[in-house]
């Protein structure tokens, strides 16, 4: 399964997120993410999450992101799409 770092933008968008929706309980049941991953990830507990819970989360925590880092994590995410659809038993 593959992983990401969570940096300090993807942590405060969570955060950020969160605030907008009204606490890490509203933000797992909107994004089917348990929130007690959220609350690990905010925590700093955990440095990485599966791609999977990444793309639960990305389309609520994209606004949160700056502009340069929005197409950045873009970016990523078509170089990694397109390595799933090359690599698909990996």
């Amino acid at each position: 399964m593959k992983n990401i770092t969570i940096t300090d933008e993807i942590r405060e968008a969570i955060i950020k997120a969160c605030e907008s929706v009204g606490s890490q309980t509203e933000l797992g049941s909107l994004t089917g993410v348990n929130p007690v991953y959220i609350g690990r990830y905010i925590a700093k507990k955990n440095k990485k999450m599966s791609l999977e819970v990444f793309q639960k989360l990305i389309p609520v925590i994209t606004p949160f992101f700056s502009d340069e880092y929005s197409k950045q994590i873009r970016l990523t995410i078509r170089v990694v799409f397109f390595y799933e659809v090359i690599n698909p038993c990996t």
